[in-house]
C-alpha cells in the first residue's frame, strides 16, 4: 500500500514540478543520455521539412531613440527592405508556415517598417517573435493587424540545466510553437490549477524537446549549406520561380542562425530550429500525458519503493519462505547496481530506456531523493540493530 502511494507520489510531483517555468529539477548532463540514444533512433531528416533563410548579415543600420525620444546612437537590425521582398517573393508559393524569429522593438525604427508590415499582414499562417518583459509584449512599432500573430520566442533555463525544457503556453501565452500547432494541426492547450491539457489529453507544458544530435549540423549529408544566408544565397542564387518551389510544402524558419545561438544538450542550437522542433514534437504527440506510459512507470516506482519498504519494515514472514528469499534475491540486485552505479545512474538506465521506447523523460532528482532516503533508513536501522 505504502509502495503504490510513494510510485503515485512521485509521478504525480514530477508532473508538478516538471510543468513549472524554471526547470529547476533538470540537469542537461541527464538528459544528454537521453538525447544521444534518441538520435540513434531519430537524426536529422535527409529532406528536412523547413528551409532556413539565415538573416545573420541581412543587416542596415538605424538610429535608436529612447523611450523620450533622444537619440541614443545607431545600431544594426534586419535589413526590413531585403526581408520584405523575401517575404513577398514566397507570399504566393503554397508553403506550409512562416516562422519570423526577428524582433520589432520600439526605438529601432527602419524607413522600411510600413511596407515591411504591409507584407506581413498579407501573409498568413505566419508569426513572428515577441518577448517577455514590460507593461506590455506587444511590439508598439508593429502594425495593430499582426498583432495576434505575435507569439513569445523565449524559454527559461538554470545554469546546470541549459535548454532542457520548451515551455509552450508563457505566462498564459502562446509560444512560437504552440501558435504554429494552433494553426497547422488544430491544437490547443488550455490550464486548469496545475493541470494542462490538448482538448481533452493531460499533457505537458514544460516539454523535453527530442533534438536530432546532428540538428545544428552547419551541412546536409549532400554537403548542402543547411542554413542559407537570405540575401547572398537565397535571394541571389535562386529565381523567384525557383524559390517558390523551395519553399513548397515547407516550414520557412526566418532567424539569426549565427549570432542567436543557444546552449542545449546537443550543443549550441539556433533559437528557430529549437521552436521548430518543440512545433515537431507537438504534431508528433509526444507533449501528450500517455496512460500506458504513466502505468509501466508507476509500475516501476512501485516495484523499487516495495523492495526497498520492505527492507525497511520488515513484516513477520517467514525467514527462509519462498517471498522473503525472493525480496532478497531482489534486494540484493537492487542495492549491487545502486552501489555501482549510485541511484542517479539507476534512474538515468531507467529514463533512457523509457525515452527510447515512448520518447518519454523521467525527472530523476525526486525518485533519486527518495530511494536514496529510504536506503540510508534502512541502513540505520540495521546498524541500531547490531
Amino acid at each position: 500500500m505504502v509502495a503504490g502511494v510513494l510510485a503515485a507520489v512521485l509521478i504525480v510531483a514530477d508532473y508538478i514540478g516538471g510543468n513549472i517555468s524554471y526547470p529547476v529539477l533538470d540537469s542537461s548532463y541527464d538528459l544528454s543520455w537521453a538525447a544521444y540514444v534518441g538520435s540513434l533512433k531519430n537524426g536529422r531528416e535527409d529532406a528536412p521539412p523547413f528551409l532556413a533563410a539565415n538573416v545573420a548579415y541581412d543587416r542596415e543600420l538605424v538610429t535608436v531613440y529612447d523611450e523620450f525620444g533622444d537619440t541614443l546612437g545607431r545600431a544594426a537590425v534586419v535589413d526590413r527592405d531585403l526581408l520584405a521582398r523575401f517575404l513577398r517573393t514566397i507570399r504566393t508559393a503554397d508553403y506550409a508556415y512562416v516562422l519570423l524569429d526577428v524582433r520589432f522593438e520600439d526605438g529601432y525604427e527602419s524607413d522600411g517598417d510600413s511596407a515591411l508590415f504591409a507584407t506581413l499582414a498579407d501573409m498568413p499562417r505566419m508569426a513572428f517573435a515577441v518577448h517577455r518583459g514590460g507593461e506590455s509584449d506587444d511590439s508598439p512599432i508593429v502594425d495593430e493587424r499582426l498583432q495576434s500573430r505575435g507569439a513569445y520566442a523565449d524559454y527559461r533555463s538554470l545554469a546546470h540545466s541549459e535548454f532542457s525544457r520548451y515551455e509552450f503556453l508563457q505566462d498564459g501565452r502562446l509560444s512560437m510553437a504552440l501558435l504554429m500547432y494552433s494553426e497547422l494541426d488544430g491544437g490547443r492547450l488550455c490550464r486548469f490549477g496545475p493541470l494542462y491539457f490538448d482538448g481533452w489529453r493531460l499533457c505537458r507544458n514544460m516539454h523535453f524537446v527530442e533534438i536530432p544530435a546532428d540538428a545544428g549540423a552547419r551541412y546536409l549529408d549532400d554537403f548542402k549549406v543547411a542554413f542559407p544566408y537570405m540575401g547572398a544565397q537565397l535571394l541571389k542564387q535562386y529565381t523567384p520561380d525557383e524559390l517558390r518551389n523551395l519553399v513548397r510544402g515547407k516550414i520557412v524558419l526566418i532567424g539569426d542562425f549565427d549570432a542567436d545561438v543557444h546552449d542545449t544538450y546537443v550543443g549550441p542550437l539556433p533559437g528557430s530550429l529549437i521552436h521548430y522542433y518543440a512545433y515537431r514534437d507537438l504534431k508528433r504527440g509526444h507533449h501528450i500525458f500517455g496512460l500506458w506510459s504513466t502505468i509501466v512507470i508507476w509500475l516501476v516506482y512501485f516495484a523499487i519503493s516495495y523492495v526497498l519498504l520492505k527492507d525497511l519494515f520488515d513484516s513477520a514472514e517467514a525467514t527462509g519462505s519462498t517471498t522473503h528469499e525472493t525480496l532478497k534475491r531482489w534486494r540484493r540486485i537492487l542495492m549491487a547496481m545502486a552501489l555501482f552505479l549510485g541511484w542517479n545512474g539507476v534512474l538515468i538506465a531507467l529514463s533512457v530506456t523509457f525515452f527510447w521506447l515512448c520518447g518519454l523523460s523521467l525527472g530523476l532528482a525526486l525518485p533519486g531523493f527518495a530511494f536514496t532516503a529510504i536506503q540510508l533508513c534502512s541502513a540505520l536501522k540495521r546498524t541500531r540493530s547490531v
